[in-house]
């Protein structure tokens, strides 16, 4: 059974034109519904047109729907920055959805992300299953609270990778990492998502930084929630 295709769209850096040396190319894949064998032969179709390097990620209909309704933060990202790869097709979902809701308020947002960094903790504190796992988290965790900073104060929206270090400046608040272990914890985000080679991640240094990072998320949380 063919699967029936709503939009296919180029997101992230390279959608942006700020993409480097680590970006991945991030594909995007909505199917009119979605289930196990779905989910794996878009994944395998956008691998097999795009490259083995892809980074695919595939929604169903519905999802879609739901977070432009919610004014999710990732509906935004499509809305504003991603492109349509198969215009051929007339238009697709992510058109005929336009603006996504507006985005409630992202204090309760920061605080769920404040508490997925102290799980890290918690999860290093006892008997943690990989080291990249936590890592990849922990960069999700921090990238995600930059764009909620940066959105919260409506600059310029930020969805790069980098929205923690902006996201500091605008608050002065510094995020605490370096970006050569930031891009350490990014590469292993990338390795548990795609079966990339994963970087070495130090149990100890792991541990710092998500310590580091959750104080971090809550200062500007805080920061936010007062202003």
């Amino acid at each position: 059974m063919a699967i029936r295709l709503e939009a296919v769209r180029l997101f992230g850096s390279t959608a942006r034109g700020d993409a480097d040396d680590l970006s991945d190319l991030d594909i995007l894949i909505v199917v009119s519904r979605l289930s196990e064998r779905t989910f794996r032969r878009a994944q395998r179709f956008g691998v097999h047109i795009f490259g083995a390097t892809t980074a695919v990620s595939v929604y169903s209909a519905e999802r879609l729907r739901e977070l432009y309704s919610s004014g999710a933060l990732f509906a935004w990202h499509l809305f504003l920055e991603s492109k349509n790869l198969a215009p051929e097709r007339g238009t697709d979902l992510i058109e005929q959805l336009g603006q996504p809701a507006d985005t409630p308020d992202l204090h309760g947002y920061l605080n769920e992300l404040f508490d997925l960094s102290k799980s890290i903790i918690r999860e290093l504190e006892g008997q943690p299953g990989s080291l990249v796992y936590e890592a990849g988290i922990l960069y999700l965790a921090s990238r995600n609270a930059g764009i909620a900073a940066c959105w919260k104060h409506r600059i310029l929206p930020v969805f790069s990778r980098y929205a923690p270090f902006q996201a500091g400046e605008y608050l002065s608040i510094p995020f605490p990492l370096s970006k050569g272990n930031f891009d350490t914890y990014y590469l292993a985000r990338r390795a548990s998502n795609t079966g990339a080679m994963p970087p070495k991640i130090e149990s100890d240094t792991l541990y710092k930084d998500a310590k580091s990072i959750t104080k971090w998320i809550s200062l500007i949380s805080e920061k936010i929630h007062a202003q």
